[in-house]
């Protein structure tokens, strides 16, 4: 359930925009699929060429922005935002994410079934790092504090070169399991397949760095890798991770947009308009501007932090929650109020997270009700109802 004012603006958004606003958009399919082509083309011929090392230096930074793109782009076409048809939605995935190590059925299930359905809900959403209450008793919950961004650790930056690898193994090994067992908010996941998928994409892996040898696969293939995982994860860390947990799946107070440069919103397909694909997930992120300019005309106000302000507030604060609104640092302690924090940047956010009732954590949460549908792929030229709480039935 959405608060009456989130569920009146979708409305009027839904009322005031064009109808070509919610379309999907294969233009940007189309270039993540020539960015992926390139890459391979350029893989190849540096191969060949064996150029100097301060050009494959700079070849490696190209390279992590050509995946970084078709990441974002597959990202789109998991939600049916760029192509009606199944087989090219699929296909995007697929080359999107393999260097990434896993594929559709993995994202689908991590991304569309479990985090748009439950975002920032504690013990279902897990993008979710974890809860103080937990930390002591879930070795996985230490694992992911530590290894995350957070608490003022500088060295938690070079997480992001990894982490977005990482979390998509957590869900395979750890979290899917679970999912499809437990009786309430199972989440379908067809983890034999989802395996596979990654085993074959590691086997594939192997075999390239061991055709372009160590020197050229640490250039070609470890650094542009690392360079798209860092990519993404800016982004991702910034979007959810300084929000309130919340009960009811509320993109107001759950999620940020965040500013950037003109020329990063396209090649990372708008991604910094986050909250716009939250309020319509099957909407391409390329709409964003259009959605967001039709918001401040309602009254509600523009983001104010941009990206790398994002960035360093996400090191500078906690990743665990104490209760609903607030940051703990496992160590010493120090806790971090979301109002507060939000109050000193933005005070718009922060009357949208007071308005949201602060939990302590072991309260019952019984006032979950099954999700809506969203659409995402399924049969070529049509779309399949999937369950999270995005859409509201028109």
């Amino acid at each position: 359930m959405k608060s009456e004012r989130t569920k009146e603006l979708r409305l009027q958004l839904r009322k005031n925009l064009p109808a070509k606003t919610f379309e999907p958009q294969p233009f940007y399919g189309y270039t993540a699929f020539a960015a992926s082509v390139t890459f391979g083309v350029l893989v190849v011929t540096a191969h060949l060429v064996s150029p100097p090392w301060y050009v494959l230096a700079l070849l490696s930074i190209l390279l992590g922005q050509l995946l970084a793109h078709s990441a974002f782009a597959a990202h789109e076409a998991m939600h049916g935002a760029l192509f009606k048809n199944k087989f090219w939605s699929q296909l995007l995935v697929y080359v999107g994410y393999a260097p990434y190590f896993f594929g559709v059925e993995t994202w689908r299930a991590w991304h569309v079934r479990a985090h748009h359905a439950h975002t920032n809900k504690e013990h279902l959403d897990p993008d979710v790092i974890g809860l103080t209450k937990d930390y002591r008793g879930s070795l996985m919950a230490r694992f992911q504090e530590t290894f995350t961004i957070g608490s003022g650790r500088w060295p938690s930056i070079l997480s992001l070169f990894l982490q977005f690898t990482v979390q998509s193994q957590i869900i395979l090994w750890y979290h899917g399991p679970k999912w499809i067992k437990r009786e309430s908010n199972k989440v379908q996941f067809n983890l034999f397949r989802a395996r596979t998928e990654t085993i074959c994409l590691a086997i594939f892996w192997a075999a390239v760095a061991w055709s372009l040898g160590g020197w050229h696969s640490m250039w070609l293939l470890l650094f542009p890798f690392l360079m798209s995982n860092a990519t993404f994860m800016s982004y991702i860390c910034t979007q959810h991770f300084l929000r309130p947990l919340n009960v009811h799946n509320d993109p107001l107070p759950n999620t940020i947009s965040v500013r950037t440069y003109r020329w990063l919103d396209w090649i990372h397909l708008y991604f910094s308009y986050h909250r716009e694909h939250h309020l319509f997930p099957s909407m391409s992120h390329s709409m964003g501007p259009v959605v967001r300019q039709q918001m401040k005309e309602m009254g509600y106000g523009a983001p104010v932090l941009t990206h790398w302000q994002a960035l360093k507030h996400v090191l500078m604060t906690p990743r665990l929650y104490h209760d609903s609104h607030t940051l703990e640092e496992k160590t010493s302690g120090e806790k971090t109020d979301l109002v507060e924090f939000w109050q000193n940047i933005d005070a718009d956010e922060a009357d949208i997270i007071q308005a949201v009732p602060q939990r302590g954590f072991g309260e019952a949460d019984s006032t979950l009700k099954p999700p809506k549908p969203h659409f995402a792929i399924d049969k070529p030229g049509e779309v399949k109802q999937e369950a999270t709480q995005q859409e509201v039935t028109q």
